[in-house]
C-alpha cells in the first residue's frame, strides 16, 4: 500500500490530511496475499502443505500471521527377542 504526505520543510512535521496528501491505496491495485507452499525439510514433515491465500486487503486489515510447524520425522529401527528378522518389505517415507 502506498499513499502521499506533506512535510512542513521549516518544521518537519508530516501532514496526513489536506491538500497534497492520498489515501493508502493498494500498489499496483493487488489486494491479496498468494498461498504460500511450505518447503520441503529433509528429514521433517510440516503441519500444513501450504498457507492460504488472503484477499480483499484494506490499508486498515488486521494483520496476518501463518506458522508452518515441522515435525521431525522418526527412524524404525527393527528389534527382535531372538535376532533374527524374516524378510521385511522397505519401508518408504515421504
Amino acid at each position: 500500500f502506498t499513499r502521499t504526505v506533506v512535510v512542513d520543510n521549516v518544521t518537519g512535521e508530516v501532514i496526513t490530511s489536506g491538500d497534497g496528501t492520498t489515501a493508502w491505496t493498494a500498489t499496483n491495485g493487488d489486494t491479496t496475499f498468494d498461498a504460500v507452499v511450505s518447503p520441503v525439510v529433509p528429514g521433517s514433515v510440516a503441519d500444513k502443505a501450504q498457507t492460504v491465500a488472503v484477499t480483499d486487503l484494506k490499508a486498515d486489515s488486521a494483520d496476518v500471521n501463518e506458522t508452518v510447524t515441522y515435525t521431525k520425522v522418526g527412524s524404525l529401527v527393527p528389534s527382535s527377542s531372538d535376532g533374527n528378522f524374516p524378510e521385511t518389505p522397505k519401508v518408504v517415507y515421504p
